[in-house]
This record gives structure tokens, C-alpha cells and sequence, in this order.
């Protein structure tokens, strides 16, 4: 697989607008749309509002990206590097037949332990925590899933990223804060690392008053935690939406999903930390590590 392939253009944009019903938006902050999402006769188009409009073909064989940007006025090429890699190639590779979601992702020893939850729910900072404890880190904020066309089991596909901590956790870290960090073309290389079999998923929830405490899903309810971050380009297409459905399916019932409640502060993070590993040495995770 090749994501190495971004150009820069003028192009021959279609309009993208956030009341047109057949485009999928994504609304800012602000309550206006940041991002808008559309096929367009054979092309699928993706624009960041005040960054960038790229443009990618709806179909790829061998999974590889081949997209064109054309940056708004005095965007600096760097951001718009940073934003496909970040936004445009985890959705160009839901197209193409993989999953994305929303959520980071670190390597142990039972293989990659996903972290998914909304906004602000501290996912970032626990993996940085969680890297700083010996875990490799694979992905930040776009989580690409392999459902299973690299081998039997599940698997993340490790992307170009680079951790974009909030200023409050930057500085109890001693690292930059988001704002400064961006994938560049340096750290995009041409061909994508190897898979990472999937182990689990935890769910995180940090209110300011909760106990910490992990409870294990039901295969049931893991179906609906999983489609609740999932990352689509478009659910306009029946077939590839089936197909979606049914890999979320077969996840839900050969992953575990894990929701681990904790409290707000920076001082409880390496508890936190602490009981992402208990749920690698659990019995679930084990029995999914040793499956063949």
C-alpha cells in the first residue's frame, strides 16, 4: 500500500455546500460545516474549510491513494500535508474497503489496544502516557482497521502521525503543544508499515467525578459503541455500506470492546494508564492474542 502519492493543483471543484443532503458534513466548534465530503461523478472530493479541497478517485486495487490538493490562499503546504494524512487518506481508505475511526491506538504485547471516545474524553493524552510506559504508539486521531483482507485477525493499519497533545497536557509533559506538530512529507513514508493484529478496544469516559473502573462490553452493545466512532466518507453507497456493516459485525464479535471510566486530572492518568494494561492481561484480550 502507497499513501506517499499527494500533488498540488488548481482544480475544477464542484461546489460543496453543507445544506446539499447528499454530501456528508462534519460541523465545527462553531456550528458551521469544517468539513464536507461528496462523490462527484468519478471522483470523491473532500474539503477542509479555510485549508484545502482534495480530490481522490472512488476506487483503488491495491489500496493505494493517489490524491490532488488545492490549498486555500496563504495556507502554508505543510498544514495541508498534515491534514491528508491526517483526514483525507484514513477516509480515502474507508472507500477503498478498509474501516476508520475516530481514536488512537498503542502496541503491546497481546497487539494493538485501540482508544476511542468523544471529544475531550482524553485520548491523546493517555496514549502519550501509555507511550511513555514502553507502548509503541500507531495511530492518533484517524484509526484505520484492517477487517481482515491482511490475515485472519483484525487489524490496525498504521498510517503517518504525529500526537497532537492539548497545551494543559503538553505542559505537564514537557512537550509541544498540537498546534505546533504536523506530519510532514518526511514523515510520510511511501509504503505503510505493517498491520498490527487488533486485541481490543477501549472506550473511554473521563467526568470529573467518576471512579475508575472497567467494564467489558457485550458483543451486543460493542456493535453500537463501534458504529458510534466509525469515520465514512459517504453511507450513500448500499453496497459498500452492507459490506461496513457486516465488518463492524465481525468485529464486535471477535474483538473486545472495553469501557474504562476515569476521573478528570492529569494526576489520575497513569491509573488510567495503569488499567489499559490490566485489560491486555486480561483473560478476553489473552484468548483474542492466542486465537490463531
Amino acid at each position: 500500500m502507497e499513501l506517499h502519492k499527494l500533488a498540488f493543483d488548481v482544480l475544477d471543484q464542484p461546489t460543496l455546500s453543507g445544506d446539499d443532503p447528499e454530501a456528508t458534513v462534519w460541523v465545527g466548534d462553531e456550528h458551521k460545516p469544517e468539513i464536507i465530503a461528496k462523490r462527484v461523478g468519478d471522483w470523491c472530493w473532500f474539503r477542509i474549510d479555510g485549508l484545502a479541497t482534495y480530490r481522490f478517485p472512488p476506487a483503488s486495487p491495491d489500496l493505494t491513494v493517489t490524491c490532488v490538493a488545492e490549498p486555500f490562499e496563504g495556507r502554508a503546504t505543510s498544514t495541508v500535508v498534515d491534514a491528508y494524512y491526517r483526514s483525507v487518506v484514513p477516509l480515502a481508505l474507508q472507500v477503498y474497503g478498509l474501516e476508520s475511526m475516530h481514536g488512537t491506538a498503542v502496541e503491546t504485547r497481546a497487539g494493538a489496544v485501540a482508544l476511542c471516545g468523544h471529544s475531550h474524553a482524553g485520548k491523546t493524552t493517555l496514549t502519550y502516557a501509555l507511550a511513555r510506559r514502553g507502548h509503541r504508539v500507531l495511530a492518533d486521531d484517524g484509526l484505520v482497521i484492517d477487517p481482515g483482507t491482511a490475515g485472519p485477525r483484525i487489524a490496525v493499519q498504521p498510517i503517518p502521525f504525529a500526537l497532537m497533545i492539548r497545551e494543559y497536557s503538553a505542559e505537564h509533559f514537557g512537550t509541544e503543544v498540537r498546534a505546533k506538530v504536523t506530519v510532514t512529507d518526511d514523515d510520510g513514508p511511501t509504503l505503510t508499515v505493517a498491520p498490527v493484529p487488533l486485541a481490543a478496544v477501549v472506550r473511554l469516559q473521563r467526568e470529573k467525578d467518576a471512579d475508575l473502573q472497567v467494564e467489558r462490553v457485550s458483543p451486543a452493545d460493542a456493535f453500537s459503541v463501534l458504529l458510534e466512532h466509525c469515520y465514512v466518507f459517504s453511507l450513500d453507497d448500499v453496497g459498500r455500506k452492507g459490506r461496513m456493516m457486516a465488518a463492524y459485525l465481525r468485529f464486535a464479535n471477535t474483538v473486545p470492546v472495553f469501557t474504562l471510566s476515569y476521573p478528570d486530572g492529569l494526576e489520575h492518568l497513569e491509573a488510567a494508564a495503569a488499567a489499559v494494561e490490566d485489560i491486555v492481561a486480561s483473560d478476553a484480550v489473552q484468548a483474542v492474542n492466542t486465537s490463531p
